[in-house]
């Protein structure tokens, strides 16, 4: 099981990155909330 990074310029866009997670859903959700409420402080919003 991984995680597999690209930058947003392969798919036409800049200042991103695209994550792909290799791991069942169930598996992900804490750790997508946890990456989700990291960005939303970054951005002066909350969850």
């Amino acid at each position: 099981m991984g995680v597999l990074t690209m930058p947003a310029e392969l798919f036409g866009e800049k200042h991103g990155m695209r994550l792909t997670f290799v791991r069942p859903t169930a598996e992900l959700e804490e750790g997508l909330s946890r990456i989700k409420s990291v960005l939303l402080e970054s951005a002066g919003q909350t969850a």
